[in-house]
This record gives structure tokens, sequence and C-alpha cells, in this order.
């Protein structure tokens, strides 16, 4: 549920009351929130908050526009501290104890009780078996950490060949915003569209604005860069083939 769209979700909810309700139930509740993102429920909650909820969601998540603002900062001010090693370490070799000692216990049982036999060379055995356990939290590591992540990112930015998406993991939010700034231009159908100039870098870049994105309580706004359709219009068999292929 939590990697659908936020129309999926609604429409998974029926109503999108019902989903901000549980979304404010699951807030308050570690057990559901494990059950909804795993071990690190909290953490995961407010990734996911941050990176994929709409302004209602968040609102939902965290009570109030402040404490989502402050939890966007946090999460975006320091992302190599997101790293935590001994976290993921400790769930995949959890996961990898889980998933080998029973099936060695299973061999054990059938060796001695079934075929009443002894373990030749139970050292090794045992070795091995400890390998196998260190091998798997490894692997499991690396595909939590390298692999899954690539392919969320992929899989993400996929529909970007057909049409326009929004780049959630490069999401700004702009603290002092003053409205009076924006400015209109004229397109070349005789449509206006608001902008405004924001200094970064070294250098002026223009930005369209969204008066739906302008916080006033916090004098924030939060700008989410967009991307796509990459080959053609929004909707092109294009962009769809090249995504099928």
């Amino acid at each position: 549920m939590h990697n659908a769209g936020t129309e999926g979700q609604i429409a998974f909810f029926g109503g999108r009351e019902a989903m901000e309700t549980f979304l404010r139930r699951l807030a308050a509740s570690s057990a559901e929130q494990q059950a909804v993102f795993g071990p690190d429920g909290a953490t995961r909650l407010r990734e996911w908050a941050v990176l994929r909820a709409d302004e209602g969601q968040k609102l939902a998540v965290f009570g109030s526009a402040e404490a989502a603002r402050r939890a966007s900062e946090a999460f975006w001010r320091a992302p190599g501290e997101r790293l935590d090693l001994a976290g993921s370490f400790a769930r995949n070799a959890a996961a990898a104890l889980q998933a080998i000692v029973p099936l060695t216990v299973l061999f054990f049982l059938v060796l001695w009780l079934v075929l009443r036999e002894k373990a030749a060379r139970m050292d090794e055995l045992l070795l091995g078996i400890a390998f196998a356990v260190i091998g798997m939290t490894i692997f499991s590591m690396g595909i939590e950490l390298g692999l899954s992540r690539l392919g969320s990112q992929i899989g993400d930015k996929l529909p970007a060949a057909f049409k326009s998406i929004e780049l959630n993991d490069q999401r700004q939010v702009i603290r002092n915003f003053d409205p009076t700034r924006v400015q209109t231009a004229t397109a070349p159908d005789g449509r206006l569209q608001q902008f405004f100039h924001l200094h970064e870098g070294g250098r002026f870049v223009a930005l369209p604005y969204d008066e739906s994105r302008f916080d006033p309580a916090t004098r924030t706004y939060t700008f989410t860069p967009q991307k796509g359709p990459l080959y053609g219009e929004a909707g092109s068999i294009a962009g769809i083939v090249v995504v099928l292929s």
C-alpha cells in the first residue's frame, strides 16, 4: 500500500478522509507501524511521509505543518547520517537466523532420529552454518542498501518516459518565502504562468510557482521538480513502449 501513488491509496481506502484517518492512527501506533513497514516502522513511516506523501498525508502523519517542515529539513539536512549499518546488520542477521536455523535443526533431527547416525565432522558443519548465516546477512544488507534502493529509484522514475512525474527525492523546502516576489510570464498560447527566482549555487534559477505549495502559517514553500514525459507528449505510445521493452 505504501508503495502506491496517492490516487491508488485513496482508491484503496475508499476516499481521502478514510486514508488520512488511517494515517493518523498509524502515526500513533508503533505496532501498526511495524505491521506496515517492518521492524523499523517509525523511521520508515517518517521517511515515506517525507519522500512520497502529499501535503494532506504529511499533516496526518506529523500532526502539523511545522512538524512536517522540521521532519523534512532534518531528513534532507544530513543524508549521510541516515545510514544505520548496525541496525541493518541486526535486522538482516535476525532474518538470516530465522531462515537457516530452523532448516539446520530439521536436518539434524532427521539425521539423529530418523537415520540414527551421527554428524560427521561436526566442527566443519557448524563452521559452514556460521558462514552461511554471515553470508546471507551480508548479502541481504547488500540487497537492502544497494539493489533495493536502485530498483526503487528506477521504478519511481520509469513513468517519466510517458508522463510528467514529481522528483520527490529532490524536493526543496524554501523558508521565509515572500509570495510578493512571484512574477508572471506569458506562454506562446497566451496562458499565464507564475514563477520566482531562487538563488542557489551562485546562480539564479527560475522556478514555477504553485500557490497550493505555499504555507502562510510557516512561510515555507515546498518545491518539487518534475521530469517528463521524455518521449513525446503525455501518454505517448513511444514512451509506453520504452517502459514495456
